[in-house]
C-alpha cells in the first residue's frame, strides 16, 4: 500500500523562493485521492522567461495571499508524511522561502520520484528522465508546467514505477538512495503505550513491508509494543516483509533462536488485521489539514477572477481618458 503527497512549484522568476504556484497530489494506497492548486504572491518581479514557461504573471497573483500565509496550512499536512517531487528543486525552494519568510519547515521524509524513475527504468538513468519525458512512457497525459498537473504526474511515475518493478513503498525508496546510503530507511524506534495491551513487548522489522515502515511502528507503538531498530536478546518478535531472508536482523534473529532465545518470526499479520494497517494508513494524511487547505484554495480562485475584473475596470477608464483627451487635442487644433 503507498500512500504519500506530491507536490510541485512554479516559480515568478530565477530565484528559487520566488514561489507563485504550489500544487499537492495526495494519494491513498497507490490512488489520487485530491488534489490541489494554490496561487502566490511572490512578492518579486516576474521574469519573461517563467512567465513563458508557466503563464502565470503578476496580474494573476497580485492580490493572492503570500507565502508565509499559505506554507504553514501546507507544512501541517505534510508533517510526518512522506512527501514526494520529481528532483530536489521543489523541496530547496520551500526550503529557501522558509528561511526568507521565517517560516518552519515539516519534518517529513522527502524522495525525489525522478530517483525512483531512474532505478526502475535503466535506460533513463542518466538522461530522459524529465517529467515529460516519463509520463510518455507511462501513458499519461497532463499540462506541463502547472503545478499541480505537475504534482499527480510526479504522483503517477512513482506508481508506474511500482508496477513496473514489483517494488514495495519502502523498497522504491531505498533504491533512489541506494547510491548514497546503504539503507535508506528512517529509524523507527519507538516506546509502546503504558495502557496498551501489549506493553513490554518488543518488536523489531526487515525486509520489504507492504505498509510504509514509520506506518506500521506507530500502530505497534499504540498497542504497547516498544519498536527497536536492532535485533538483540530482548527482542520479543521479528515481523518480515518481502526479500527478509538476506537481511542482517533476521540472520541475527535466527542464530539467536538456535542459541534458545525465544524470538517470534513472523509477519504483519502477527499483530494487525487488514483493516487496521489501512486505517492506519488513511491516517497519515490529517483530515483537519486537507479541511484548512479546502478553504484556502478558494481564495486564490476568487480572487485571481476579482483581480481580473478590476483590470478591466481600470482599462476602460484609461481608455476613456485617452479618448477624451484625444477628442479635446482635436477641437483645440480645430478651433
Amino acid at each position: 500500500m503507498t500512500t504519500f503527497i506530491a507536490i510541485d512549484v512554479e516559480t515568478a522568476n530565477s530565484d528559487s523562493s520566488s514561489i507563485c504556484q504550489i500544487g499537492i497530489a495526495i494519494y491513498m494506497r497507490g490512488v489520487l485521492s485530491k488534489s490541489y492548486n494554490h496561487l502566490v504572491d511572490p512578492q518579486v518581479e516576474y521574469s519573461n522567461r517563467n512567465i513563458g514557461i508557466h503563464g502565470i504573471s503578476a496580474d494573476d497573483t497580485f492580490d493572492a495571499p503570500i507565502f508565509s500565509e499559505v506554507f504553514p496550512v501546507i507544512a501541517e499536512l505534510l508533517e510526518g508524511v512522506t512527501v514526494i517531487s520529481h528532483t530536489m528543486f521543489d523541496r530547496s525552494s520551500f526550503k529557501k522561502a522558509c528561511r526568507l519568510y521565517d517560516v518552519a519547515f515539516p519534518e517529513c521524509d522527502w524522495v525525489d520520484s525522478s530517483m525512483i524513475a531512474r532505478r526502475a527504468w535503466p535506460d533513463v538513468a542518466k538522461r530522459g528522465y524529465g517529467l515529460m519525458n516519463l509520463c510518455e512512457r507511462i501513458e499519461f497525459d497532463y499540462t506541463a508546467h502547472d503545478a499541480e498537473e505537475d504534482a499527480i504526474a510526479c504522483g503517477q511515475v512513482v506508481v508506474a514505477a511500482l508496477e513496473h518493478t514489483g517494488w514495495t513503498f519502502d523498497q522504491a525508496i531505498s533504491e533512489s538512495r541506494s547510491s548514497t546510503n546503504k539503507w535508506a530507511g528512517k529509524r523507527v524506534a519507538k516506546e509502546g503505550n503504558p495502557s496498551g495491551k501489549h506493553y513490554g513487548k518488543t518488536i523489531v522489522f526487515t525486509g520489504d513491508l507492504p505498509v510504509k515502515r514509520s506506518v506500521v511502528a506507530r500502530l505497534a507503538a499504540q498497542k504497547g509494543y516498544t519498536i527497536k531498530d536492532n535485533i538483540s536478546k530482548k527482542a520479543d518478535y521479528l515481523i518480515v516483509g518481502n526479500n527478509f531472508k538476506n537481511t542482517g536482523k533476521f540472520k541475527r534473529a535466527y542464530e539467536l533462536q538456535k542459541q534458545g532465545h525465544h524470538i517470534v518470526i513472523d509477519t504483519l499479520s502477527q499483530i494487525f488485521t487488514a483493516k487496521e494497517l489501512i486505517e492506519a494508513e488513511e491516517a497519515v494524511i490529517p483530515t483537519q489539514a486537507k479541511a484548512k487547505l479546502d478553504s484556502i484554495q478558494r481564495k486564490p480562485t476568487v480572487i485571481k477572477r476579482s483581480a481580473r475584473t478590476r483590470d478591466k475596470v481600470i482599462n476602460s477608464i484609461w481608455l476613456a481618458a485617452a479618448i477624451y483627451t484625444l477628442i479635446m487635442i482635436i477641437v483645440i487644433i480645430s478651433t
